[in-house]
């Protein structure tokens, strides 16, 4: 059996970019997780201020906490990404909105520090559903749109015909950077973690005054209105091209 699924996989992703998550778990009933490699990327990002308080109450477990910058205060991220070549997938845009946690069982055991995505919208149902079904991420699929001018980089949310986010960057100098990201899912009641590994020309600043946003009408916009985000970046990114390798589950799944 193990030989014919193999040879399913290989033959299916040699032959076709699309649906491969579903492709192959329709034909054999057993999720396939692959390494997801993106050859040419940008990326948007900016990080805000929120109460510790606020963002623990949204976090699905105990055993998540967020990380505090101090007391009482700790960070969401908003990330705008486009994937314009990846090996398995069409291309595709997505925008994450996270929270830094720390996930730990229990007294004895040791300290996992990663992202737990509150909202991981994407452009296509492909990329929504290997992304959900192997990672156990908050995909869902929603109208994600980019446009520049000389010095700033925008990104449009949208969903059900109402706005949740515009999220506006200003381009940065760069130079050769390497970014590690590691990441939690939720599927089936456990925690996954994997990996998300970018290296290309990017910018970081923690200057005021170089990132906007602006919330819509839509309730997942007011869900983060009610998050009292910070309105100044404490941080903000811009990637205009990179390359990246996205892992599958790393570990055991974790109890929350």
């Amino acid at each position: 059996m193990a030989t014919s699924i193999n040879g399913i996989k290989n033959a299916i992703v040699k032959s076709i970019k699309k649906p491969v998550f579903y492709s192959l778990y329709k034909l054999t009933g057993i999720r396939l997780q692959l390494d997801v490699h993106y050859s040419d990327l940008s990326m948007i990002g900016a990080v805000f201020n929120i109460s510790s308080y606020a963002a623990r109450d949204i976090l699905p477990s105990n055993n998540l906490l967020p990380v505090e910058r101090t007391n009482g205060i700790t960070e969401i991220k908003f990330t705008a990404l486009e994937y314009r070549s990846i090996d398995i997938l069409f291309p595709y845009n997505e925008f994450a909105i996270t929270i830094p946690v720390i996930y730990k069982q229990n007294e004895q055991s040791k300290e996992q520090h990663g992202y737990y995505y509150l909202y991981l919208p994407v452009t296509t149902e492909d990329a929504r559903w290997g992304g959900v079904e192997n990672l156990g991420f908050p995909k869902f699929v929603a109208k994600i749109s980019f446009s520049e001018t000389d010095k700033v980089r925008s990104c449009i949310l949208e969903a059900d015909g109402k706005e949740i986010i515009t999220l506006k960057v200003n381009k940065l100098p760069t130079e050769l950077k390497s970014w590690e990201f590691n990441n939690f899912g939720v599927r089936d009641g456990k925690l996954l973690k994997n990996t998300f590994k970018m290296h290309g020309q990017g910018g970081i600043s923690t200057a005021v005054g170089g990132v906007t946003f602006s919330l819509g009408n839509h309730p997942i916009a007011e869900k983060l209105q009610a998050l009292d985000i910070g309105q100044t970046s404490i941080q903000y990114e811009y990637v205009p091209k990179a390359q990246a390798v996205l892992s599958k589950s790393i570990g055991s799944p974790l109890p929350l």
